[in-house]
């Protein structure tokens, strides 16, 4: 039997998003996080939550947070063991229109939760927000950087 298309339907993107949030949860519960980028519905992740881009070097690791338009108050990094927490909130810039046209900026509330190889200092942690990217500089403790130990011949 065959059925009339008659556009797209949001609840086949709803049935998409459920999916992938239930993929990810599995993926978590083995301790492995989606690879950023693979998506089962493009454009999601990117309108969820603003982008980070996360480097490491012996020393520490060093986030950046792309977060134009955000009131920095509204802006909480917080760490607890090897896990990075950054939330916040957008809101409306003036009043919303009755019908909206195109959309692909999110309003409201987020958390984005990233776990880290290794434990931080937490007490030296910093945050800079400047022309609309964070940048969030985390020590490692002492006991998570690797230490060259000298071999001795006798």
């Amino acid at each position: 039997m065959f059925i009339k298309w008659n556009g797209c339907d949001t609840d086949f993107f709803r049935d998409f998003d459920s999916l992938q949030d239930e993929v990810n949860r599995a993926l978590q519960t083995v301790g492995l996080t989606r690879p950023s980028g693979v998506l089962l519905r493009p454009g999601t992740e990117s309108r969820a939550y603003p982008l980070i881009n996360l480097r490491e070097d012996e020393d520490s690791f060093y986030a950046e947070v792309m977060a134009p338009g955000f009131d920095p108050e509204s802006l909480n990094v917080s760490v607890l063991g090897t896990e990075l927490t950054i939330s916040g909130e957008t809101e409306p810039t003036e009043e919303e229109p009755e019908r909206e046209g195109h959309v692909e900026w999110s309003l409201g509330k987020f958390t984005r939760t990233i776990t880290l190889s290794a434990e931080v200092d937490a007490e030296k942690v910093t945050a800079d927000y400047t022309n609309g990217i964070l940048k969030i500089a985390l020590p490692k403790i002492a006991m998570a950087k690797p230490k060259q130990i000298e071999v001795s011949v006798n």
